[in-house]
């Protein structure tokens, strides 16, 4: 059963190296999935060389939010020379906290993009 499908989880312009992360309206419902796919579009591809991209799941148990351990590392990697498209999934078989995010940092020289991000999440 389908819990949510094509909800844009993040949709922001990245200026360079520095992690960013979806927006905390997100978390619940990134937690809710058991297993989750995510597209990402890339457009305004900028730097020097190759640009790349690295996205991890994170998850939290408590309700604040402060302790974040990686769920999925690099649920999402790659380059975005020969496509503005790339794709990942949590198949679920590690159980998480309650939350979840995204951990989104861009690689290169001087690396800039607008990165979108939908989700599908799944509970079996």
């Amino acid at each position: 059963m389908i819990s949510f499908q094509d909800v844009v989880v993040f949709d922001q312009f990245v200026p360079d190296t520095t992690t960013v992360y979806s927006s905390p309206e997100t978390y619940a419902l990134l937690g809710s999935a058991e297993k989750l796919f995510l597209q990402v579009r890339s457009q305004q591809v900028a730097g020097t060389g190759q640009t790349s991209l690295t996205i991890d799941l994170q998850t939290a148990a408590d309700a604040l939010a402060t302790t974040w351990s990686t769920k999925v590392s690099a649920i999402v990697s790659g380059d975005f020379v020969t496509t503005p498209y790339l794709f990942g999934n949590d198949p679920g078989s590690t159980p998480g906290g309650g939350l979840s995010r995204l951990k989104i940092t861009l690689a290169g020289t001087s690396p800039s993009a607008q990165i979108r991000i939908t989700a599908t999440g799944r509970v079996d």
